[in-house]
């Protein structure tokens, strides 16, 4: 069984930090040149591509987890969507291919829905977050419904399903317990939108219960433009606090962060 957290949150120059061979192991990452664990190991006899239920696939970065999927031979892309309208829409502007594709329409804040969404699927990518408003009450109940209790399902989904290969978790920097003990003016800023950060971290640790094969990412703040390479660390290794620039150089751009050196920068989403 092969469980990992990455944290995938630094745009380096040319510096990849190797994460730890243990699969076990809470990586932190800003995802890209480090060697990062595939979805599932792809027996060589496959008569078929794996099945990829992509979860939040309309959102921007849950686009580009499917156009990833669509160049590689390995994988089929299963679009979870809870529109087909707005995913027709979305694919389209996106360059995608809308149709001639399996796409599930299913709502992770809808338990009922998912157990068919899981039919036939080897791996999920679960990349759905809630889209804040500004409204703290409103922002409040979106996150426990989308990033706790709606993550959770998919997991308790998954479970029911047997899935026979991995679930990947898109989760977010400073969502994990170091950070929430440790309070930084980044976490409080971040924490601010909803409580997103509790509510992600509960989910996290309900997929670690999980007896399924689970990987966690750990992206940090989006940009449009690449900064860098990316640098892979273990769970926890990057806080945006000043620590994170220790065995690092070349930082070669400002962070987001307000407490940070600049470790801790922007990825892409066709990065992550």
């Amino acid at each position: 069984m092969r469980r990992s957290v990455i944290i995938a949150a630094l745009a380096l120059e040319a510096v990849a930090l190797a994460p730890s061979h243990n699969r076990r192991a809470v990586l932190s990452l800003p995802l890209a040149a480090a060697p990062v664990v595939p979805l599932a190991a792809v027996s060589a006899a496959a008569a078929r591509p794996r099945r990829v239920l992509v979860a939040g696939a309309s959102g921007r970065s849950g686009r580009e987890c499917v156009r990833a999927l669509d160049g590689d031979e390995r994988y089929t892309a299963v679009p979870l969507v809870r529109s087909l309208e707005r995913w027709r829409v979305s694919a389209a502007a996106a360059g995608l291919e809308a149709t001639g594709r399996t796409v599930v329409e299913a709502d992770v804040t809808a338990p009922p829905t998912l157990d068919r969404a899981l039919k036939g699927i080897d791996d999920v990518i679960c990349d759905v977050g809630f889209v804040p408003t500004f409204d703290a009450e409103a922002d409040r109940r979106a996150a426990l419904d989308v990033d706790r209790d709606g993550v959770v399902a998919l997991v308790e989904a998954a479970e029911r399903a047997k899935l026979p290969g991995r679930f990947v978790l898109v989760s977010s920097l400073l969502a994990g317990e170091a950070a929430a003990r440790d309070r930084t003016a980044s976490y409080r800023m971040l924490n601010g939108l909803g409580g997103v950060l509790d509510a992600k971290r509960v989910a996290e640790a309900r997929l670690r219960e999980s007896p399924i094969d689970w990987t966690i990412l750990r992206p940090g703040v989006f940009v449009d433009s690449p900064q860098g390479g990316l640098v892979v660390g273990a769970e926890d290794r990057f806080l945006a606090t000043t620590a994170d620039a220790r065995g690092l150089d070349r930082v070669s751009c400002k962070s987001p962060f307000f407490a940070s050196s600049g470790a801790a920068c922007g990825i892409t989403r066709s990065q992550l």
